[in-house]
């Protein structure tokens, strides 16, 4: 199957976005969805295998529209393919080739009414770390560093006065980052705006941060780790996407449980300014109809949303601004000013892209293959 396109649009309408850091993986439609995005989280992000219905589309079109502060998120295509030429060289080309051919089909099709102007962040692809692992050996960190650095290059050149997005790095899993510090900073180099993700599933669903060091909050490790290596993260916004080891509701767990946990992440995460500011906690996920379909505490999780303060968690530092623009690559950059945190800012916000307008693009793609 073809990936979902990634790309993460600030929003202008609508009521205020959820002051929870909470987000969710969107992974299909229904009345769950709806609630879920009704209570305006932090952030939607599109999953993999992507939306196959204008139902799905209209969803996190919904999200746009009711939704003031937030960020809608969709991933550009995996790579495609193993890389051969694991050399500086290597990436340069290899991004370049991969950017040329995805950005067409994600952009240069869009239909009447789809405004670029509407993106605010582009996803590199999912399987980049797993193909390229920069911790295997120094010729996999060149080409790791030269491909992000090159893709976050290309992504800010497509600025205008009216563009403004930026690059987000694919999910990293490894508390042992070794050289993805300098991978990160690689990217950072050509883009101050850029960010990165985490990936973990919780084994116990703990409210001791003990238990969740290593999986929920890994991404601790991993800034940390770049600190005090001389190579330093800090700054950069991190989206974590947080799933549960065996399903959400295994071994018998119900809503308010699974709900107690999620405040606790809520609340510990507040202090991680790199997430509060303008990333987020991704819940995965909601309309997957598997074992880490969120849907059943749909209801409960709408509810906490809309009122996190009054439920124990949440604060008050609002929602996500678009990226901090910035950075030039030879000049050739348009640098652009850059956007706080905070709720219902109508000059940073913007229109989520909806996916139901690009549906047809990717079932052709699909067929085609």
């Amino acid at each position: 199957m073809v990936p979902a396109l990634s790309v993460v649009v600030s929003l202008a309408l609508g009521a205020t976005v959820s002051s929870s850091r909470l987000g969710v993986v969107v992974a299909g439609s229904g009345t769950a969805v709806d609630t879920v995005i009704a209570a305006c989280p932090r952030s939607v992000k599109v999953s993999e295998p992507p939306f196959d219905s204008a139902a799905a589309g209209a969803a996190l079109q919904s999200y746009a529209l009711k939704c003031s502060g937030g960020a809608g998120i969709l991933e550009l295509p995996a790579l495609g393919f193993t890389p051969i030429n694991l050399t500086t060289a290597g990436g340069l080309t290899d991004a370049t080739t991969y950017f040329g051919s995805v950005w067409v089909a994600a952009f240069g099709t869009l239909p009447a009414g789809v405004d670029p102007a509407q993106v605010r962040w582009v996803t590199g692809p999912p399987d980049l770390f797993t193909l390229v692992n920069p911790n295997t050996s120094a010729a996999h960190a060149d080409y790791a560093r030269a491909f992000v650095s090159q893709l976050a290059t290309l992504v800010a050149q497509k600025r205008t006065a009216t563009v403004v997005y930026s690059l987000l790095l694919p999910p990293w899993t490894s508390t042992t980052p070794g050289a993805f510090c300098d991978v990160v900073n690689a990217a950072r180099a050509v883009d101050t705006g850029i960010a990165w993700s985490w990936r973990a599933s919780s084994a116990a669903l703990s409210t001791t941060l003990s238990d969740e060091a290593s999986t929920t909050f890994g991404y601790r490790a991993v800034r940390d780790a770049c600190s005090s290596g001389g190579s330093s993260v800090s700054g950069v916004p991190i989206f974590a996407e947080l799933s549960a080891a065996g399903g959400w509701f295994s071994n018998g767990r119900t809503s308010p449980e699974v709900l107690t946990f999620l405040k606790f992440v809520d609340a510990t995460a507040a202090s991680d300014a790199d997430v509060n500011n303008k990333g987020a906690i991704l819940l995965r996920s909601l309309g997957s109809g598997d074992v880490d379909d969120l849907a059943p505490m749909a209801t409960d999780l709408a509810a906490y949303l809309k009122s996190p303060t009054s439920s124990g968690g949440g604060g008050s530092t609002g929602g996500t601004g678009g990226p901090n623009a910035g950075g030039t690559a030879g000049g050739t950059l348009t640098p652009s000013s850059g956007h706080s945190g905070g709720c219902g800012n109508a000059a940073d916000g913007l229109a989520l892209l909806s996916l139901a307008a690009l549906a047809p693009l990717v079932l052709r793609r699909r067929r085609g293959r």
